[in-house]
């Protein structure tokens, strides 16, 4: 796959059911390696709407790149949502980089609402997956850190 990655503009993978080594992706290590997007779906998924998309935003190169592909899709979008997750002590950085952000995307004319969270329990991550679900979001836009 990672071969084929030069005549992708996106990449589409399941995300893995089983533990079949033979029938699944190192998604993580395909992600690092093709140099293109991916949109990694769930099972259960049987079609796309990108209505409401959230950026899970960290101020990373990988971040950033994950707002860039995700452009196409964030046009299409009715409502996007760009939400840091931080400590008590960074909220204010965390504000002025959300809102470079927004301000970044409405460049693009792409309106969007900032969100940011002092983490509360568990990684970052998950609460941003967390707080996308609760929020009914189609997609969710990360940066992967190697």
């Amino acid at each position: 796959m990672i071969d084929e990655a030069r005549r992708a503009d996106l990449i589409m993978v399941e995300k893995a059911r089983s533990g079949d080594i033979y029938r699944t992706v190192d998604v993580g290590a395909a992600i690092l390696g093709a140099g293109r997007p991916f949109l990694v779906v769930p099972p259960a998924v049987k079609s796309l709407a990108a209505d409401h998309v959230v950026i899970g935003w960290k101020n990373t190169r990988e971040a950033r790149r994950g707002v860039q592909d995700a452009l196409p899709f964030l046009h299409e979008a009715k409502r996007v949502t760009i939400m840091e997750i931080c400590g008590t002590d960074q909220m204010d950085t965390a504000r002025h980089h959300v809102d470079d952000v927004v301000r970044y995307l409405a460049q693009h004319r792409i309106k969007a609402e900032r969100r940011v969270e002092m983490q509360a329990h568990g990684s970052g991550a998950d609460q941003i997956i967390g707080l996308a679900e609760d929020e009914g979001a189609d997609l969710l836009v990360t940066g992967l850190r190697p």
